[in-house]
């Protein structure tokens, strides 16, 4: 019952198994406690062998938060969806948010500054920021900044996500460190569709600890 919770919160649960057969339930916190191989294994979501004991995860599908319900938006909400994510698409314009744009996906009409606590984002969520309004980015970004979401991706050049960062207080540098702007791998994209392919391919990247190369030049088996 307490893994089917975790799943439905959308948080990653790991059990410890022990040579005896004898397990234990641990949060994502308590895991990564147990070492630096734990910690890692923890990072992207995959097993690992913890001394005599067997550290497997539970993990929830992704929650993918959409902020901003433009023309652009819904080829990635197709795509999140194709993936098997959990998609939510945020936007203070009500009328923007018809069923038939983005089916399978929830809809909320919430305000930007208030998006992450609408979404209940936490570990297991990647946002993209894509409403094409200054004022608004700048809002869903700061409501998500801190809420240790696994990514936050932010359309638009350069420039103008490190002035949406000045609008906002000094975050901490760990919280930066999930903020990728522009979004997407470079993949020479050209318009939403293929954009929206290499935001999902970029969330992949991440969350398995991957770089995003040709596997060409991966040395090694192309798994693990």
């Amino acid at each position: 019952e307490a893994l089917a919770v975790a799943r439905a919160e959308g948080r990653a649960t790991y059990l410890l198994t022990g040579l005896d057969g004898e397990r234990r339930r641990l949060s994502a916190t308590e895991a990564g406690a147990l070492g630096e191989r734990a910690a890692r294994a923890v990072a992207h979501g995959r097993p690992a062998l913890i001394g005599e004991t067997i550290l497997d995860p539970i993990l929830p599908p992704l929650h993918l938060v959409v902020c901003g319900a433009g023309p652009d938006a819904a080829p990635l909400v197709a795509a999140a969806i194709r993936q098997g994510w959990r998609v939510d698409v945020v936007d203070p314009r009500r009328s923007w948010l018809r069923p038939e744009r983005f089916p399978g996906a929830r809809l909320l009409d919430a305000e930007p500054v208030d998006a992450a606590e609408a979404t209940a984002a936490g570990e297991w969520t990647a946002v993209v920021i894509m409403s094409h309004d200054y004022l608004r980015d700048a809002a869903f970004m700061g409501s998500f900044l801190g809420r240790g979401v696994t990514y936050l991706g932010v359309l638009g050049p350069r420039d103008r996500t490190e002035r949406l960062l000045a609008e906002l207080p000094d975050p901490p540098a760990d919280d930066l460190s999930v903020l990728h702007a522009p979004a997407g791998l470079d993949l020479g994209a050209d318009g939403a569709e293929q954009v929206a392919t290499s935001i999902v391919a970029e969330i992949l990247a991440v969350l398995h600890g991957r770089s995003g190369g040709h596997l060409r030049d991966r040395p090694g088996p192309i798994h693990g």
